[in-house]
């Protein structure tokens, strides 16, 4: 697990040493994986199949011409995969989500000097939509960490008292931070998924938590102090950024340049219907149609449709088989049916409305192709998902409370 911590908190110093630090993690639990003896052969040789295919997702996203290649894919298939046969620890998962909560902290103190009013902000991702798609990713698991804090009982208080205070200053610092960010990056896309997933976290909370009285009105009065905050920070961004009305014009050149990138890859899609092109075949063809340039159009700027021009329908609806019956449908039913009457429901909800968030603004953008951890955060997730979805199954969706000692929790175990 320390290999993946030290990657989540290094990657703002040095991405090459954050995806040496996730190389590390996939190969440790690839080697802990239950097996006999004789597939010891077998965990080393998929171990340095990950090393070679970082190496290459690495070179491939750093190109900035066409980064779309068969090992974005494999890389989330090897992550998702890796976590399901070898499950993380509620603890480990707790640590991963605390990590990449406290990432943004981070970014934004060491791209504190390069920040300006006059253009968009990537505080250090080079494109302003990557730092987008990355704000949108960690907003679920900061609120969800932040109702962790606020659900927690004066009995879990009492014996930490001093920790409690500061565990709690950080998610709110990330969340300011966060905000900060997704704004000044001006993506659109990650705002509104933002605000929409963050809307539905807050909202459940309050509807459906089975917090006493206090603790519903503490979170009530934290989320409308929030607002107040945000408020603010927006007349503030308002006046001062010069591109801030990029979010509610949506006929800019922009968003057309984007449609006509639509129409040009499914026209071109629908010419070779069931197999596909091929990787980066159909930027390249649209590129010349728009004579922008070597890699003026390097990407879709939609997930499904790359998928679709690239290797056809068969496998885009393969894939979105699995995506809707492996992940979404049933994360839908545990979200549907769970409330927060647990830390691990809470957590849960977060990991899950992160994962959720990166395939809604991949609908829009390229930033999942072109940073190279967003693959690997996406299996992350994934895999964290899967395992908290098998670990309900197993206790037949009995999840104990959060606020009652832990004397108690053994009572109801048993």
């Amino acid at each position: 697990m320390k290999f993946l911590i030290i990657s989540c908190l290094i990657f703002p110093i040095s991405l090459e040493l954050a995806l040496v630090s996730f190389t590390g993690f996939l190969i440790e639990i690839t080697l802990l994986i239950n097996g006999k003896d004789n597939q010891i052969l077998f965990k080393v040789g998929l171990g340095i199949m990950i090393a070679i295919a970082i190496i290459y997702l690495y070179s491939e996203s750093r190109s900035h011409l066409y980064p779309v290649s068969i090992y974005d894919y494999l890389l989330l298939i090897i992550t998702v995969g890796i976590i399901k046969f070898s499950p993380l620890k509620i603890n480990s998962v707790y640590q991963i989500c605390w990590a990449i909560n406290s990432s943004p902290l981070i970014v934004f103190i060491i791209n504190l000097f390069s920040f300006n009013f006059t253009d968009r902000n990537d505080w250090g991702f080079e494109n302003p939509n990557w730092l987008g798609l990355y704000c949108s990713m960690c907003l679920p698991l900061t609120l969800s960490i932040l109702i962790n804090q606020l659900q927690k009982s004066d009995y879990e208080l009492q014996i930490s008292k001093k920790i409690g205070k500061f565990s709690s200053f950080i998610p709110i610092a990330a969340l300011m931070v966060n905000l900060i960010m997704l704004l000044s990056s001006g993506s659109r896309s990650s705002l509104y998924t933002s605000c929409l997933i963050g809307s539905l976290l807050l909202l459940k909370c309050i509807l459906y938590s089975p917090w006493n009285f206090y603790n519903r009105q503490k979170l009530i009065t934290f989320s409308l102090t929030g607002l107040a905050i945000f408020s603010l920070v927006c007349k503030l961004l308002v006046l001062k950024f010069v591109f801030i009305n990029r979010f509610i014009d949506l006929a800019n050149s922009t968003n057309i340049y984007r449609m006509k990138l639509y129409k040009c890859h499914l026209q071109f899609g629908l010419q070779k219907p069931w197999w596909g092109w091929g990787i980066n075949k159909v930027s390249r063809l649209c590129e010349e149609k728009f004579e922008a340039g070597d890699g003026g159009v390097n990407h879709a700027h939609n997930f499904i449709l790359q998928l679709f021009v690239d290797y056809g329908l068969i496998v885009t609806l393969l894939c979105l088989v699995i995506i809707i019956y492996w992940i979404i449908i049933p994360t839908l039913k545990l979200l549907i049916n769970n409330t927060f009457d647990s830390a691990e429901a809470t957590i849960f909800w977060g990991i899950s409305l992160s994962s959720l968030s990166i395939l809604l603004v991949s609908l829009f953008q390229s930033g999942f192709y072109h940073y190279p951890f967003f693959p690997l955060w996406l299996g992350l997730l994934w895999g964290c998902q899967l395992n908290f979805i098998n670990s309900s199954n197993n206790k037949g969706d009995r999840i104990l409370p959060s606020n009652c000692p832990a004397v108690a929790k053994e009572l109801l175990k048993k």
